[in-house]
């Protein structure tokens, strides 16, 4: 089923999650390093799979298909946004524009909704909500993501012992 293409079987639970998206940067490396189509298809494929199997109705990546958890979307928003950031003129055009569509659906979802009072997640999630904000402004330069990028910073902040460790 070509729906399912690009999708990896987690080996802990056998499903399908949609962190797979996360490859896409290293995908898209590989396929410019070496220029081997079946990387750039294999990056293509991950967000694919997402975007068919794992699209809230907000816009927003669950984590699975039996779940409604939608904090992984921060993973896939730095994922496809340092690739867009890094490599899109060497990208097939119809993938550049579906992929800064995807992207900018991901951080407007993020700027939304990570600040609402229901939002509750481990810290890790709002120190990578930092970097999506922060991606989404360099590539977008919507002043809302740059300040959305530094409230998470500034929240994440209380979270590092003296050690420097994220806790």
């Amino acid at each position: 089923d070509s729906n399912f293409h690009g999708a990896v079987p987690c080996p802990a639970c056998h499903l399908l999650h949609g962190r797979v998206v996360d490859t896409v940067y290293p995908l898209t490396v590989l396929w410019c390093k070496t220029g081997e189509a079946r990387y750039l298809t294999a990056a293509c494929n991950a967000v694919n799979f997402a975007e068919h199997n794992l699209v809230g109705k907000r816009g927003e990546y669950y984590n699975d298909a039996l779940t409604d958890w939608e904090g992984p979307t921060v993973f896939a928003a730095v994922a496809l946004g340092e690739t867009l950031f890094y490599h899109e003129d060497a990208l097939p055009i119809a993938v550049k524009e579906q992929w800064q569509t995807v992207f900018r659906r991901l951080a407007a979802f993020i700027r939304v909704r990570f600040f609402e009072a229901d939002f509750s997640a481990n810290i890790n999630y709002f120190a990578t909500a930092a970097a999506a904000m922060a991606v989404a402004y360099r590539l977008l330069g919507e002043e809302s993501f740059r300040g959305a990028a530094y409230l998470h910073a500034k929240k994440v902040r209380g979270f590092f012992t003296r050690n420097h460790i994220l806790t």
